[in-house]
């Protein structure tokens, strides 16, 4: 059975190596930079009023404030009704707005990063966005893969390299890369420090852009030097993925294969949506209960409003015939009906409304500050992308595990062996808050680094 290709999608996947202006002439690949922003500036207010207006509660004040307009119902004021509308929607389109400007600012951090390109027979310093496809890049140790690359040489013997892939899959452990036997070693002299002044041309067909994370097949033609063109096949092995560090690797080079968002992760990853915390589900929920005993309230009020109205009015003479005053009054039970509606709307509190938006905007601010929210390892600070499941933050109802390495650091620590009837226990030292250094108690006198048990 064939599959069904996407609209715009290419049958066959194809580029040149180190030849940009040809591939930009012939294929006009996209550029090697990421937007992950929920919205557009030119449509940020309409698409951003079209979500805030899809929460029941916001719907049920844009009723009040268009019927405060109406003169014949309201008997306030509709500013009244207007201006706390506005401060919530206000709050909550700034809301929308910091978080889409901190998407902005991770895409232009991933974007800006520095990297090593092969141009002009030199490898030259230029940022993850103006990489090209067919691009040759050199990689080093700890260093994140900005595209989905095609391993053609390494640091180590035979063209081998190691990835780790914890940002993808959540494994922690090294996978083994092998660049094409024909090309490893080529690209490095005996020093094991990549080479300058190489000539290298090619042509490479791969598979289209895919969700298959060890996907990589067909074959790579490529040239070195002027020598004879080598015929090389490509499996799942030379694939370096973006989003993947190098590890226990002086360097890598690759030729870019994937770029933007046709590369691997960025196909796996999901357009952002608007999240609803339990919080805001429950107090939904709640707000419709209050509506529906509200318009039973007013319900009960206008019949009795319409029965007094008949009842005092029944010798009411319409002059000019029409009948108008023999139904008087359930037109003033229709139009009570709404003005009971508004004088009963502050059953449900725009204020609740109002405090959890400033509060949620606030506390996303304490996370970002928050110094015991600091990883030490990654050197960087807490980022909330939505500060809208604030308080989902430590609420765990499932946890799914194949092995005990996914919640643990893979770390063994020594804590106790038995050895004949004897039980030897490592005195670990402590750490004092106020200095924040290790205190060793093997150290101090009469302190035995094995605490002794008899069996």
């Amino acid at each position: 059975m064939l599959k069904k290709r996407r609209p715009g999608e290419r049958e066959v996947y194809e580029f040149y190596i180190n030849d940009t202006l040809r591939n930009r002439e012939e294929f006009n690949f996209p550029p090697n930079k990421i937007n992950t922003r929920k919205y557009s500036w030119p449509t940020f207010i309409p698409h951003a009023l079209l979500i805030q207006f899809a929460r029941p509660a916001n719907i049920y004040f844009l009723i009040s404030a268009i019927l405060n307009c109406i003169p014949q119902i309201s008997p306030i004021s509709p500013v009244t009704a207007i201006i706390p509308l506005v401060f919530v929607l206000a709050v909550s389109l700034i809301r929308e707005a910091i978080e889409d400007c901190s998407r902005q600012r991770l895409d232009s951090k991933q974007n800006n990063e520095p990297v090593m390109v092969y141009r002009n027979k030199r490898w030259e310093a230029t940022i993850s966005g103006d990489l090209q496809i067919g691009e040759l890049v050199l990689i080093t140790q700890d260093q994140t893969f900005p595209a989905d690359l095609i391993l053609i040489d390494s640091g180590l013997n035979d063209g081998l390299c190691f990835i780790e892939t914890g940002s993808l899959d959540g494994e922690k452990t090294l996978k083994q890369r092998e660049s094409p036997k024909e090309l490893a070693s080529k690209f490095h002299d005996q020093n094991k420090d990549p080479l300058e002044g190489f000539d290298i041309s090619g042509h490479v067909i791969t598979d289209p852009p895919n969700q298959d994370l060890y996907l990589l097949s067909k074959i790579m033609k490529v040239r070195f030097n002027g020598g004879p063109e080598e015929t090389i096949p490509l499996s799942a092995k030379q694939l370096l993925l973006k989003g993947a560090k190098l590890k226990n690797t002086p360097f890598a080079i690759g030729v870019i294969v994937y770029v933007g968002h046709d590369c691997k992760i960025m196909k796996n990853a999901k357009d952002p949506v608007t999240k609803y915390s339990s919080l805001e589900r429950l107090m939904n929920f709640g707000l419709i209960a209050i509506f529906i005993l509200q318009a039973i309230l007013c319900i009960i009020a206008a019949i009795l409003r319409g029965h007094y109205y008949h009842h005092n009015n029944l010798d009411e003479v319409d002059p000019q015939g029409f009948g108008y005053t023999k139904y008087r009054y359930v037109i003033e039970s229709f139009l009570n009906y709404f003005t009971y509606m508004l004088l009963l709307n502050t059953l449900i509190p725009i204020s609740l409304i109002i405090t959890l938006e400033v509060v949620k905007l606030i506390q996303g601010r304490f996370m970002t500050c928050d110094r015991y929210a600091y990883s030490h390892v990654r050197k960087r600070w807490l980022t909330p992308n939505s500060v809208s499941l604030n308080e989902e933050c430590g609420l765990v109802k499932y946890i799914f595990s194949d092995k005990t390495g996914t919640l643990t650091c893979n770390k063994m620590q020594f804590k106790f062996c038995v050895i004949g009837d004897t039980c030897y226990q490592y005195m670990r030292g402590t750490q004092d808050e106020n200095t924040k250094e290790e205190i060793d108690f093997r150290e101090q006198e009469n302190i035995l680094p094995f605490e002794k048990y008899d069996m």
